[in-house]
């Protein structure tokens, strides 16, 4: 594959991973001091996730390289007007890898960073690796085991139990005391004019 290949390829299936996973594309919106989730296009969501270098000069040549722009880009926040997940691709031709034949040498980098509140690391890579084929395959999504029969029963005993709990808390709560408005006359609404 040639290098705009291999890019475009990558362009391709995060659109793809971006269009199968709505979530991908929230940005946060602030109202009145509260943060909400709104939805973007596609396209608007490629255009504020997807970093390329601008230049030549720009691009990351050694693994020295991809460590400092990891150390300047690890703690900056994500902006709030776009996802909460952003990607670094470019081609590579690196310079300290001289010494490999040209089979084993890196063909092209892509770093990836996202919030937590997007999801947890683990599932963030299972994730992206079931979208990066031509199909979406859930084999690389973590397995679990099915809960046992008594591990089931468990927990729906567990969930039962705790509902005289709910009601007695309920019951021996005490109301609030606003003790800025307590023992303060209460007006009357009549509005005395002489």
């Amino acid at each position: 594959m040639q290098d705009e290949e291999c890019q475009d390829t990558c362009f391709e299936r995060f659109t793809a991973a971006i269009k199968m996973y709505p979530k991908l594309r929230y940005k946060i919106k602030e109202i009145y001091g509260d943060y909400y989730y709104e939805m973007m296009t596609v396209e608007e969501t490629m255009q504020k996730a997807f970093y390329k270098p601008r230049t030549m000069e720009k691009e990351l040549r050694s693994q020295n390289d991809i460590n400092m722009y990891i150390r300047d880009n690890l703690n900056q926040k994500l902006p709030l007007d776009g996802p909460q997940w952003m990607i670094y691709s470019q081609n590579y031709n690196p310079t300290d890898q001289a010494d490999l034949p040209k089979e084993f040498k890196t063909k092209g980098i892509t770093i990836l960073k996202a919030h937590h509140s997007l999801c947890d690391g683990v599932s963030i890579m299972c994730m992206v690796l079931s979208a990066s084929g031509t199909d979406y395959s859930r084999d690389f999504f973590i397995k679990s085991a099915d809960a046992k029969w008594y591990e089931a029963l468990f927990v729906k005993l567990t969930s039962i139990l705790t509902i005289p709990k709910i009601v007695y808390g309920s019951l021996l709560a005490s109301t609030d005391d606003n003790y800025i408005t307590k023992r303060k006359h209460t007006f009357s609404g009549n509005l005395n004019v002489s």
